[in-house]
């Protein structure tokens, strides 16, 4: 490409040409197969694993592939340290292959026909490794002679069976997925509905559009007989292994095949065993800390972890994790009710497996039993309001009240709304600290200077008001712009503080002016205050001059965004969008961020 004199070439502009070329048949995307040649070609330093890790930074879109602007993101971060002559001598080649092998199979500048699809992938990866290996544009040309062969022909009978059978049946399952997708845009896999700007509960996965397709369309072949392909077993079916199986796919969201040995800690400390205890399970199993734990050699770990245990204990770590997408999993009524039991049992009383007898009455308050069909049922089992009930008491007094009086709605939708109107997290803990995870990061703000100073806002208090069933509080954010610009609690007020080595605890807050309209638009008398940094090390300082300062107590929020983002809050960015994306102020505190994080700092 020749230049004017005093000219220069744009690298932006080069990459946009580029991509032009390598789209060609992705309809605006390459895949990563080609991202990887490419880094090959003209950042040859840099292996495959960091252009992923940058593409999974910069994959805002979560479908792994690559769009006009991800890869010209991607790309100028791989190629940073590249000098210009190398970098566009580089691009120029590949570019130049990518069209030779493109006219040599009669590409045009649009794709003809469904045969084309993917076939750019396929040049533009052989363009990459004949260069590389030294070989010239003519022998890679000479190796593509294979995609000229005969035109396809369908077998005989062939084309009648898929018009006849294949694409009304494809058609009609893509329509029913727009309608399922439309019906889940605000459902969450949690059975729970998401209204925008409220907390997202534990064990959340996004709808996957690819699974619910292949599920339908093998359910809805012709011919086909209920059990013979996904007609899984319950719950109640299930083997440790096959728990385990669940606990790494709720970890492995991205579906990459393999979780990390921190994921590995973190559900042995949900299981009570002890770091070094952990450690010792991994090295058992060859993995190294900082390993990519594969699927089996994750399974293996677990079993060995709780052989000790009671199936209880396993069942309630699996609901730590899958939150009520463990009914997904339920399809007989003992199951059902083993998830009612687990909700119900979670929060404040932290799995003990046992319930109070009166929450049998409040079941069937909201499915519209009688309670004397619960009096009589408790009673059947020698029981009353007052006493301890076990999962298969509960189950079994359960599905007795069912049976006398049948309700209205489906069992799922009654464990839904049990656990959604009646048990929505457990009544907020007494001590603040009691809600924070992981351990490492209680360990943490027990020893902030402030700790013990200032009054410590639990993260229930905060998800119950921003989710609006809780009372109103005037939320201040107290950290840096840089912070707050990647996300914030919603409608929260950015008000950052400053360090000040001068000060008692090394923070002074901001200009008080700028937070009157807020103070006075609050409600309460007082209102209830509540300042938030990352982890409590600055809001802690805040909040013990603003209470000296307005002369009513301002509280910390322990833990501060992270622990409330790890308990399932939302929060969004600028613009209004809610994000899976937090600052964690300082590199060190990224290992307690416990949920998935897209900004990496």
């Amino acid at each position: 490409m020749a230049l004017e004199a005093g000219e220069t070439r744009d690298r932006e502009d080069t990459l946009k040409r580029a991509f032009k070329h390598f789209s060609r048949f992705k309809a605006g995307y390459v895949d990563l197969g080609q991202l990887r040649a490419l880094v090959k070609l003209v950042a040859p330093t840099r292996d495959f694993d960091q252009a992923k890790g940058v593409l999974t930074w910069m994959d805002t879109s979560d479908d792994y592939l690559v769009s006009k602007e991800e890869f010209v993101q991607c790309m100028r971060v791989l190629t940073s340290l590249v000098e210009d002559d190398d970098f566009f001598s580089a691009m120029d080649r590949a570019i130049t292959e990518a069209e030779g092998l493109a006219a040599s199979v009669g590409a045009g500048p649009l794709p003809k026909s469904p045969e084309h699809v993917g076939l750019e992938a396929d040049t533009f990866a052989l363009s990459s490794a004949n260069v590389e290996d030294g070989a010239d544009a003519t022998a890679s040309l000479t190796q593509q002679e294979s995609y000229q062969q005969e035109p396809y022909q369908h077998p005989a009978g062939c084309r009648s069976y898929l018009q006849g059978e294949v694409v009304p049946l494809l058609r009609q399952g893509l329509i029913e997925l727009v309608r399922q997708v439309e019906a889940q845009r605000l459902t969450i896999a949690s059975g729970k509905d998401w209204e925008e700007g409220q907390y997202l509960p534990r064990g959340w996965q996004p709808f996957n559009p690819y699974r619910w397709l292949a599920d339908w369309l093998v359910a809805n072949q012709p011919g086909y007989v209920e059990g013979t392909v996904n007609d899984l077993p319950s719950y109640g079916a299930y083997n440790r292994a096959d728990k385990a199986g669940l606990l790494f796919n709720a970890l492995d969201y991205a579906q990459q095949g393999s979780v990390s040995t921190e994921a590995v800690l973190d559900i042995a400390s949900r299981l009570r065993v002890g770091p070094a205890a952990a450690l010792a399970f991994l090295q058992e199993a060859d993995i190294e800390e900082g390993q990519a734990v594969s699927r089996d050699s994750f399974i293996s770990v677990i079993l060995s972890m709780v052989a000790e245990l009671a199936e209880y204990e396993v069942d309630a770590v699996v609901h730590q994790m899958l939150g009520n997408s463990l009914l997904q999993h339920s399809t007989t009524p003992e199951d059902k009710m083993r998830c009612l039991f687990l909700g119900l049992d979670s929060g404040v009383r932290a799995y003990s497996g046992h319930l109070p007898g009166d929450y049998v009455l409040t079941v069937c308050q909201v499915a519209g039993v009688h309670e004397d069909v619960a009096q009589d049922a408790l009673q059947q089992l020698g029981k009353d309001v007052m006493s301890s009930l076990t999962l298969d008491e509960f189950t079994a007094i359960m599905l007795e009240v069912v049976h006398k009086q049948p309700v209205a709605s489906s069992l799922d939708e009654l464990v839904t709304l049990v656990l959604d109107k009646h048990h929505p997290r457990g009544a907020a803990p007494q001590n603040a600290i009691e809600e924070v995870e992981p351990e490492e990061l209680v360990e943490y703000v027990r020893g902030l200077p402030t700790f013990s100073v200032v009054g410590q806002a639990g993260a229930t208090e905060v998800l119950d008001s921003v989710s609006g069933t809780g009372k109103q509080l005037l939320l201040l954010d107290v950290r840096s712009s840089e912070e707050f610009e990647v996300s914030a609690i919603p409608d929260a007020v950015h008000f950052a503080a400053r360090p000040d080595a001068s000060s008692q605890y090394g923070w002074v807050c901001g200009d008080l002016t700028a937070l009157q309209p807020h103070l006075a638009a609050a409600q309460g008398t007082p209102p209830y205050v509540i300042t938030y940094c990352s982890t409590g090390v600055c809001s802690g300082p805040v909040a013990v001059q603003l209470s000296e300062q307005l002369g009513f107590p301002v509280r910390s929020l322990c833990g501060g965004i992270i622990n409330y983002y790890n308990q399932g809050g939302s929060v969004r960015d600028p613009s209004g969008q809610v994000v899976q994306a937090v600052h964690p102020g300082a590199s060190d505190n990224k290992a307690f961020i416990t949920r998935p994080n897209k900004f990496k700092i």
